[in-house]
């Protein structure tokens, strides 16, 4: 599955759970399948856009990704506008953690590996 394919099934995958996790009635106007969709491509083409040759970083920038739209829709009661899914610079700036975080998390991860081994 190509990679732009994968993340935007993912990112759709969570913003489906928010909105099916929410105990808050959202009104037809706020919510429709055909915004979530564009919302989790146009993420996921950001992402695609910061892609790294390392596959391993991209798929785990991809997962960290998921977890900050998780944590900025559910934890952030002024969020609560689904009409305005993912905001452009928001999200831009969730797809530069995400990569950092991710980059982070690997070198942990090396780090532990190598002592280990040792």
């Amino acid at each position: 599955m190509p990679f732009i394919d994968d993340a935007a099934a993912r990112i759709l995958k969570t913003l489906l759970s928010i909105f099916f996790m929410r105990t808050t009635l959202l009104q037809d106007w706020q919510f429709s399948y055909e915004r979530l969709a564009h919302s989790a491509h146009r993420f996921a083409q950001q992402l695609d856009d910061a892609r790294t040759d390392n596959q391993r970083l991209n798929k785990t920038a991809v997962q960290i990704a998921e977890g900050l739209l998780f944590g900025f829709y559910q934890n952030r009661p002024a969020n609560k506008c689904w009409t305005a899914l993912v905001h452009q610079a928001k999200s831009q700036r969730m797809v530069k953690d995400a990569y950092r975080i991710a980059a982070m998390l690997i070198q942990q991860t090396d780090s532990a590996k190598a002592s280990g081994a040792a």
